[in-house]
């Protein structure tokens, strides 16, 4: 995990405009802004995005070209967004099967710790009533949120854990994968009782349930697409 911080290392008191922030952050903030909670988002989206937020730092260098957003400007820092902050998961590919950007939990904290920069929040930038309410239902529905909420300190086995995420005990990409989907979005539930719960399945599955692995295995595959 990423020894990075939101709360100790993000000072939003130096932060008055979107021109202040670093690239990293201001993609991963195009990222939220242009639904990357919900969905796939593609670079050239991002960059366009970034480039209207802050076309010194994301155009073209030639002055008779710098009306025109420069992709590559977009390129290292969203990879630094990824391996360096864990605050997105995907990859740039020219190849849009290949090419795409969500944001991870941590992402999604940023993304709500710098909104207030934006002159407004799109509608897709969070998750809706409707959505929240499935949400909840998925997890507290589920036979081993019931055990827990009775005796936090059950024994969890894989199988019980592949049940309350509809996967199977030896896919660990899937897994990981339905793990995260739900871990992004409980931000949105305001609960601490299921936020305990998401912790104790990391603690109790530290190699199945790793973010860093998570991260690696979008990167993997959005490069492996045909």
């Amino acid at each position: 995990m990423s020894s990075f911080n939101i709360d100790n290392d993000v000072d939003v008191s130096k932060l008055k405009k979107l021109s202040d922030l670093s690239k990293d952050f201001l993609l991963t903030l195009a990222i939220g802004y242009l639904g990357g909670i919900k969905k796939k988002v593609y670079t050239e989206e991002i960059t366009m995005k970034a480039f209207e937020w802050n076309p010194i730092e994301f155009s073209w260098s030639i002055e008779k070209f710098q009306k025109f957003p420069d992709k590559e400007a977009a390129r290292r820092p969203l990879l630094n967004a990824r391996d360096k902050y864990e605050l997105i998961s995907g990859a740039y590919a020219r190849d849009l099967l290949k090419d795409g950007w969500r944001l991870t939990k941590r992402g999604v904290q940023l993304y709500e710790k710098l909104s207030y920069l934006l002159d407004s929040k799109p509608h897709q930038s969070k998750l809706s009533k409707k959505e929240i309410s499935l949400l909840k239902k998925q997890i507290k529905q589920k036979k081993l949120y019931k055990n827990f909420l009775n005796n936090s300190e059950i024994v969890i086995t894989t199988y019980d854990l592949a049940e309350f995420l509809e996967a199977t005990p030896d896919n660990i990409y899937s897994l990981r994968r339905n793990f995260f989907s739900m871990y992004r979005d409980i931000e949105y539930l305001e609960d601490n009782q299921v936020d305990e719960f998401f912790l104790q399945l990391i603690n109790k599955f530290p190699e199945i349930l790793n973010e860093k692995d998570f991260i690696q295995d979008q990167k993997v595959r959005e490069k492996s697409k045909v």
